[in-house]
């Protein structure tokens, strides 16, 4: 791939992150935290991000 393609690629990728869509990570990250909920998780985000400390998000 050439580094043009490659930026135009990137790019494309960025435009369908501002579009709501979903990206290569969100379908499993959203399984992660399906299941934490599951088990009685509680709060999943500290700061923002996900609570790491969590010991249901840290088993799921």
């Amino acid at each position: 791939m050439t580094n043009m393609t490659n930026s135009a690629a990137i790019g494309g990728q960025l435009q369908d992150a501002k579009a709501g869509k979903p990206g290569a990570l969100d379908y499993p990250l959203r399984l992660v935290e399906l299941n934490a909920l599951e088990q009685g998780s509680g709060a999943l985000y500290k700061d923002s991000w996900y609570d790491l400390t969590n010991e249901a998000f840290r088993a799921s």
